[in-house]
């Protein structure tokens, strides 16, 4: 890039499936072809989430179960095809003692350094509370789906971040079984939502999601009472005692009873997800795995999953109107943090602009001295709409210098209606000293008073929205803010007729 030329051009050679609103103008400077593996985008704008600074180490030598998480795990970059290359098959060839080996490398590679800080108290509190949701998501079957989609709702919402770590140390010589019981009720929740993607499935088994749902509450009492036998917890008791008629003949014990439910399961969720095939892949491998895994493990596998899948999922079928089905999990930044100030900010539109008919993408003019300036007041995270894919491809040309430490992708953002919106609580960080950059004001509407509305930019070469903006946000973080949400009023009435 020549040195009065802070625009330059990129080309991809790849589709994009929908094409962008807004007049795509001249280009100027081309710059030689690159080919990534793939490039997805929406029609919309959309979040992702990788971090850059936690590293997954991955071994070579790994499961179907790694790969399809290196596809879509958003904590770790790399060049593989995304979920929409429907055609991949499996590595069925794999043998059976390689298969042992890798779970120990699955194991140490997806350990992440989050800090889990319950209580058996709080455990024993949490499993009551998800007692309740089951219970009211058996009812809400017998009504109508939108009583279910709420249930489902407030079931994911409130399951968010429990991993029971505290229960999972007290039942420690029914390790396997805990793991089994509570991973496979949280994927009964991902089959039925699943299933709301064709109707047809939906309407023709639900006798079939019903019974799921007995067989799951049924194991989560069994698991009750190994609870119940080492806390004595009144609450507990009455549980228990109220739901006698799930527990099945008391022929069988309890061990034997679980390991047949969690057999009839795996193959129901199996038979009701076969033509789902990406899906179906992962739970056939996962579900071998979850025994080797630990609560918090398994959760963020599970998550990482499925946030990204259902995603790519509405992007083939709509919006379904279940807004916390494609969220990531929680709190999306590590607790660590470089400096004492964040700043967010957007992809497209505010740091580049993709042309879809020619595949490439403009730099907007001092982007790269922005984030070089503003690393050295801020920790940088890009809050992007697009897919990692896509997103990862054009961040890791703009910024080659790392400034940016985290980027967040569309299964990060919130689904409302036909948009998406950045949730700033999500991020683990105390809203004083968070700030949005954003060129569409409706995507940090949750938190308005955080957010900078930057004026959209296509190919405009005189530009300087990025170099007076860094002015400002300089001086902010100079003047020693409290809470920039007060110095935010000030410079946003300045704004005010851009937005």
């Amino acid at each position: 890039m020549r040195k009065n030329k802070p625009t330059q051009k990129i080309i991809v050679n790849r589709g994009i499936s929908q094409l962008r609103n807004g007049s795509d103008q001249e280009e100027t400077e081309q710059l030689p072809i690159i080919k990534p593996k793939s490039v997805v985008r929406s029609s919309k704008k959309n979040f992702e989430i990788k971090k850059v600074r936690i590293k997954v180490a991955i071994s070579d030598d790994k499961l179907e179960i790694n790969n399809k998480q290196n596809k879509l795990n958003p904590l770790k970059s790399d060049e593989s095809p995304p979920l929409s290359d429907r055609n991949q098959s499996p590595q069925s060839n794999a043998k059976k003692v390689k298969e042992d080996n890798n779970r120990s490398v699955l194991k140490k590679s997806i350990h992440q350094q989050y800090e889990i800080d319950d209580t058996l108290e709080d455990n024993l509190e949490s499993y009551v509370k998800i007692y309740h949701s089951i219970v009211s998501l058996m009812d809400a079957m017998r009504k109508n789906v939108s009583d279910q989609v709420d249930q489902i709702n407030r079931f994911l919402e409130f399951i968010d971040g429990v991993h029971f770590c505290q229960i999972e140390k007290l039942l420690v010589e029914n390790t396997r079984q805990f793991r089994q019981i509570l991973i496979l009720i949280k994927m009964g929740i991902v089959v039925i939502i699943n299933s709301f993607f064709d109707q047809h499935l939906y309407t023709s088994n639900i006798v079939n999601f019903k019974n799921m749902l007995i067989y799951n509450l049924q194991n989560y009492l069994l698991l009750g009472e190994m609870i119940l036998q080492k806390t004595h917890q009144q609450e507990l008791q009455n549980i228990i005692n109220q739901n006698k008629k799930y527990f099945g003949s008391k022929k069988v014990d309890s061990n034997t009873q679980i390991r047949q439910n969690v057999e009839l399961l795996s193959s129901l969720y199996k038979s009701l997800i076969k033509q789902s095939k990406d899906l179906y892949q992962f739970l056939s491998t996962y579900l071998k795995q979850v025994p080797h895994l630990r609560m918090l493990e398994s959760n963020l596998v599970l998550q990482n999953f499925i946030s990204l899948y259902f995603t790519i999922q509405q992007s083939y079928h709509g919006l379904l109107g279940i807004p916390l089905i494609c969220v990531a999990n929680k709190p999306y930044l590590p607790k660590e943090e470089s400096h004492e100030f964040t700043l967010i900010l957007d992809m497209d539109e505010t740091l580049i602009h993709f042309f879809d008919q020619t595949k490439s993408f403009l730099i907007r003019p001092y982007t790269e001295q922005f984030l070089q300036e503003m690393s050295n007041y801020f920790e940088i995270a890009v809050f992007t709409a697009g897919l990692p894919d896509y997103a990862n491809w054009i961040l890791d040309q703009v910024d080659k210098n790392k400034h940016i430490q985290y980027r967040l992708y569309r299964q990060h953002a919130m689904q409302y209606q036909n948009h998406f919106v950045k949730d700033l609580s999500r991020l683990g960080r105390s809203l004083k000293k968070v700030i949005i950059v954003d060129n569409i004001a409706d995507n940090f509407q949750h938190q308005p008073e955080n957010g900078i509305f930057i004026k959209t930019w296509y190919n405009d070469q005189e530009d300087k929205e990025l170099l007076e903006l860094s002015v400002f946000l300089k001086k902010l973080v100079e003047n020693g803010c409290e809470d920039v949400r007060e110095v935010l009023k000030q410079y946003k009435s300045q704004q005010l007729p851009k937005i």
